[in-house]
């Protein structure tokens, strides 16, 4: 095999496409293999991995997409600061911080996202709040109006975790009932890439620690996100 190299953007753009034309044992079936990669993101969002609450953002009609990835972004943020601020430590290390996985959908409401949120620190609910999920949805709440101004409305439904492991499973086929829509393997750009939207918060945007007393909580002072053209310098 060759060494490994740069490869100029122009030759890559005509690999991806010799490579999409090409028919092997892998893509003879893009429906099946469709299929299983859904099969086993079902089974990893019923049995592994340990959603606690499950939340729709709604965007509307013709929304940027790099501005809703920023929204998304910046509530990640700030739902994790405030989680700090109500919580006895002094510092959320980058393991403590939630994880999310969405899914983008166009259906008849202008694209939104459905995601499942697991939380690895808890708020302190103190005495304002009957329960955690008035929490969450208060610190949504809060953070939709800050953006507002910016951003618009952004509408969102945010549910808590409590049913029986088939109903979780009907949860997430309905969450990816469009996911692998958009592209196939003969056509690179056949239309919008489910796949490509789907945001995983650990590795798409690499949350880094937060500190309790430093750093601001504002929309402006929060870091970019990792994955964002021109972050950190890398496109």
């Amino acid at each position: 095999m060759n060494k490994v190299r740069n490869i100029p953007t122009s030759d890559l753009i005509a690999l991806e496409k010799y490579y999409a034309s090409l028919e092997t044992s892998r893509t003879l079936n893009p429906r099946e293999h469709n299929h299983l990669v859904k099969k086993h993101l079902y089974e990893y969002l019923t049995y592994k991995f340990d959603w606690d609450y499950w939340i729709t953002f709604e965007f509307g009609y013709n929304p940027d997409l790099d501005d809703v990835e920023d929204i998304l972004h910046i509530a990640h943020h700030r739902v994790d600061k405030r989680i700090l601020k109500h919580s006895p430590h002094p510092v959320m290390m980058e393991a403590d911080r939630s994880e999310w996985i969405l899914f983008p959908e166009l259906g008849g409401r202008g694209l939104h996202y459905h995601g499942f949120i697991k939380l690895h620190m808890k708020p302190n609910l103190g005495k304002s709040y009957a329960s955690e999920w008035f929490w969450m949805r208060a610190a949504f709440l809060d953070t939709f109006k800050a953006l507002k101004e910016k951003y618009g409305s952004i509408g969102f439904h945010i549910y808590e975790r409590r049913w029986r492991w088939m109903d979780e499973l009907k949860v997430a086929m309905y969450s990816m009932k469009e996911f692998c829509e958009g592209v196939t393997f003969t056509d690179l750009n056949d239309g919008f890439d489910r796949v490509g939207y789907t945001i995983f918060s650990t590795p798409d945007w690499k949350p880094s620690r937060i500190l309790k007393h430093r750093g601001s909580n504002k929309i402006d002072g929060i870091p970019s996100r990792a994955n964002k053209v021109g972050s950190l310098g890398f496109f």
